[in-house]
């Protein structure tokens, strides 16, 4: 388990990284709302975070990809709703900066999510 999340953990600073990316450029370089260029951020980095847990951190379940699949997604819309409510919380009424909001909620999510995707998402047939 240990070594799992580890590489939960990885494919979650890689795909974090590429967030912060998609969120800085739709947000300073295209002049989207904050708030358009993190949901932007959070669906492509869910397909590439599906991708690579499903290959790497819990491997396939023995369920139908489709399957699997819609759980992670529909799990991660659970947390795509707690995140953008959480940014607007900090950012709009508390006057955090957004990229730092953005770090400090993806830090609690972690542990929320492996939990999830490990008990739920990944965990049909072994």
């Amino acid at each position: 388990m240990k070594w799992r999340f580890v590489r939960f953990a990885l494919v979650g600073g890689t795909c974090y990284c590429a967030g912060i990316l998609f969120l800085y450029l739709g947000t300073e370089k295209l002049g989207l709302h904050y708030l358009v260029s993190m949901a932007i951020a959070l669906v492509l980095v869910n397909i590439l975070g599906w991708l690579l847990n499903r290959t790497w951190t819990f491997s396939p379940s023995g369920s139908s990809p489709l399957l699997e699949f819609s759980r992670y997604f529909l799990a991660n819309i659970s947390g795509f709703f707690l995140t953008m409510l959480f940014m607007g919380i900090l950012v709009s009424w508390l006057g955090v900066n957004y990229l730092l909001a953005s770090a400090l909620i993806a830090a609690v999510m972690m542990f929320v999510n492996f939990f999830v995707h490990r008990h739920w998402s990944f965990a049909g047939r072994r």
